[in-house]
């Protein structure tokens, strides 16, 4: 049996953050559980950036994959960091609004029809369509959106300053205070 790996994320969509020398001073002063927090919370807000704009450009169809849209963080504390911007998979609603009355109509309109059902409108399983776009079984190309590629462009020095803010906050908070007598 193969075991399944995970493809790496395109480098266009990485973001490095330079850190001022004083706060990596501090970092290091820091136990690691208290690092790992402030990383997380720092990834988390720098999702968050990338999701409000990703939603005002995401084509509105029905709606459903704008309210989809979710951020998703590590939760274990053996591995790495990383917070996600992608469909969540609690979120679906009903497939076709009124205004489609016939197949060819959505088809017309861009409405990806793939799900198992078509009683149930799943944003998880066709986000990667309307990001990338898919070539159609006509044979046409469908250009995709592209939308949470251009919000990661266009918010990359937003997320570096949150990054920064967040990480100043929680150096902050947990910096041992001075008045306590060392004996």
């Amino acid at each position: 049996m193969m075991k399944y790996e995970r493809k790496p994320h395109p480098n266009e969509l990485n973001v490095s953050v330079d850190i001022d020398t004083e706060i990596t001073r501090r970092l290091r002063d820091i136990s690691s559980r208290t690092l790992r927090l402030a990383m997380r919370s720092a990834l988390h807000a720098a999702a968050t950036e990338i999701k409000k704009v990703a939603k005002q450009k995401t084509p509105i169809y029905t709606g459903w994959l704008q309210k989809a849209l979710q951020t998703k963080d590590s939760k274990h504390t053996s591995r790495k960091l990383y917070s996600l911007v992608g469909a969540s998979r609690k979120i679906f609603g009903p497939a076709m609004k009124s205004y489609f009355r016939k197949k060819g109509e959505a088809k017309r309109a861009g409405v990806p029809l793939v799900v198992k059902s078509k009683k149930v409108r799943k944003p998880s399983r066709y986000l990667h369509l309307v990001e990338k776009g898919f070539k159609h079984r006509n044979g046409k190309q469908v250009k995709g959106h592209g939308m949470l590629r251009e919000s990661m462009q266009q918010t990359k020095e937003q997320v570096k300053q949150r990054v920064r803010l967040k990480l100043m906050e929680r150096l902050a908070k947990h910096q041992p205070s001075d008045d306590i007598p060392t004996t």
